[in-house]
């Protein structure tokens, strides 16, 4: 499932698909605050924590350390970019670092 947009209403975050379809509804208190979307995935900040995940699936994928991570900048197609200190990070969504840069 292709994420088209992501709009939260009365409390919950929610999932529509490339066709204008609700498909998942996340509670904001459980989700945290969303940071943004990729092509197929959410990436939420809660409590320290960065939490990637699959709303067709309806399951998280991967929980990263924000201390470790850095600062969310974009997540973009199957790709999340941190800055932390002096370089960008790129992660897969599976939090595997695809590569690195010094700013």
């Amino acid at each position: 499932m292709i994420i088209s947009d992501v709009q939260m209403k009365s409390g919950f975050y929610r999932v529509y698909d490339e066709d204008g379809e609700m498909k998942d509804e996340v509670p904001v208190t459980n989700a945290g605050e969303l940071c943004g979307m990729g092509l197929e995935f959410l990436v939420f900040l809660k409590g320290g924590s960065y939490t990637i995940y699959d709303p067709e699936e309806r399951r998280k994928v991967k929980e990263l350390q924000a201390s470790s991570m850095g600062v969310f900048r974009n997540a973009n197609g199957r790709t999340i970019v941190f800055e932390k200190s002096s370089s960008i990070d790129t992660f897969r969504v599976d939090g595997k670092k695809v590569c690195s840069r010094m700013k």
